[in-house]
């Protein structure tokens, strides 16, 4: 049975709060860049030396988090070719507390997620935007991802919105948690979230995100166009 939520815990308002996905508790944990390229410095800050430049989708191992004094969040990070620093904004961090706690589960299920964005009012702010959709930490690619849930044990879900306008550049996210029943893991459900991407001159575009997951084996729900990096049918 499947149901949407709109969901408004107020007992996550710090969660809310952070820059990126994931509810990272212990390291080491896995990384994946999520940005077109990402530079790997020397220093947690931004004007540090260059270690190497990393591509999008390249796998890293994090070993720490840091906050500069600028408030900016770096993670610390090794990788075939050395180790240094990388901007929190551009890697994906996966939630480890939360896959092993899934996995340790009883009754954990595998479940296939996809995701489906759509925005009602541009607003002048262009139509084109980067987005970026994680599941516990974990990118969620075109093609969708398989994730291992449990009854009754929360996972993360994380929206990114970035628009790609020179003239109006605008930018929102949103993070948050949602606990399965039972019987959403054995017939699937959907969690609609709200992203409000807003630019320098307070022109908001509201999103709609719903993220779909359906037990392992089950047919697609969504169609391939219309997920993660798929053409907007707004």
């Amino acid at each position: 049975m499947k149901r949407g939520f709109r969901l408004l815990f107020t007992t996550l308002a710090v969660m809310l709060l952070c820059a990126s996905a994931g509810a990272l508790t212990f390291f080491p944990a896995g990384g994946v860049v999520n940005a077109v390229s990402v530079n790997v410095r020397q220093a947690p800050k931004a004007g540090a030396g260059k270690v190497a430049k990393l591509k999008e989708k390249a796998q890293v191992t994090v070993t720490g988090e840091i906050t500069d004094e600028s408030g900016q969040r770096w993670y610390a990070v090794t990788f075939a070719r050395g180790s240094g620093y990388i901007q929190a904004e551009y890697l994906s961090v996966a939630d480890e507390e939360r896959i092993q706690a899934a996995k340790a589960g009883g009754e954990a299920v595998i479940m296939r997620a996809a995701v489906r964005a759509q925005c009602a009012d541009y607003n002048g702010l262009g139509k084109t935007w980067n987005r970026l959709f994680e599941i516990n930490g974990l990118p969620v690619p075109e093609k969708g991802l398989a994730v291992t849930l449990a009854p009754d044990i929360p996972f993360s879900l994380f929206s990114r919105m970035k628009s790609k306008s020179s003239k109006s550049p605008a930018s929102g996210s949103d993070l948050f948690l949602y606990t399965p029943s039972a019987r959403e893991l054995a017939e699937g459900f959907t969690v609609t979230q709200t992203v409000n991407a807003v630019n320098s001159k307070q022109k908001e575009a509201v999103w709609t995100v719903t993220f779909t997951f359906a037990p392992a084996g089950a047919r697609p729900v969504i169609p391939p166009g219309e997920l993660p990096g798929g053409t907007d049918k707004s």
